[in-house]
Formats: C-alpha cells, sequence, structure tokens
C-alpha cells in the first residue's frame, strides 16, 4: 500500500468513511438486517432520515432483511418521510423512500408479502 493512499484514508475503504454529498440530502454508510446481531452484507449508503423506516421495517415480524437500494434525486421536496410500496418481487416488496428531495430504493425480503404490504400503507399513507 502507498504512504500517501494509507495516510489520506487512515487505514479505512472509501466505501467504510462516513461522506456528505454536495447534494441537498445526507449520505452515509450502513449495514442492516432484521436481526441486529448480521450485517447484510456490503454496507449500502442511506439517505438521511431514511434509516428510520430501515429499522422500523427490519423490526416487522415476518421481514428476514431491509436491503437499501439505488438512490434518486428528484425536483420536489418531501418535507417528511414517505414509503410507498412499488412492486413485489420474487424475493418479497420493493418500496420507495421519500425524504427532502431523495428517493431511495428499499427492497423488503420476506415470506409475508402482503402483510408487509398492507403494514406499509397502513404506517405511511398517502
Amino acid at each position: 500500500m502507498s504512504q500517501a493512499r494509507a495516510g489520506a484514508v487512515r487505514g479505512l475503504p472509501a466505501a467504510r468513511r462516513l461522506h456528505w454529498t454536495r447534494e441537498p440530502y445526507r449520505v452515509w454508510q450502513m449495514k442492516l438486517n432484521a436481526d441486529r446481531s448480521k450485517a447484510s452484507g456490503k454496507p449500502h449508503a442511506v439517505v438521511h432520515g431514511v434509516e428510520v423506516a430501515l429499522r422500523e421495517i427490519a423490526s416487522w415480524p415476518g421481514v428476514d432483511s431491509v436491503v437499501a437500494g439505488r438512490i434518486s434525486k428528484v425536483k420536489h421536496r418531501y418535507p417528511e418521510l414517505a414509503v410507498t410500496v412499488q412492486s413485489s418481487t420474487v424475493s418479497g416488496v420493493k418500496c420507495l423512500a421519500r425524504m427532502g428531495q431523495a428517493v431511495q430504493e428499499l427492497f423488503v425480503v420476506t415470506a409475508v408479502a402482503p402483510e408487509v404490504i398492507a403494514r406499509v400503507q397502513r404506517t405511511w399513507p398517502g
């Protein structure tokens, strides 16, 4: 490892460091799984404010894990967290979490998809 690379990163890979973007939303790295003792694998970037929804959905019965997906920027500003169901997948449900000017995909791995869909719609109506 080169001296400049080791000193600049302080021994941590770039994917593990907290970083701020120039966008109007904040992003950081985290690991999350329904079982607090297990990590979901590689860390995923999570929009500030969406972590609340991730942790809540992960605590629901029947949910195996929650994976944060792609982040997109939108023109409309969402003043508070909004989660909507986009579609059912082979392994569970795909949701969209909206906060500020950011939209993030959430993949919920579950065997009881209809129950999760109903609970998402009850928890975040609209």
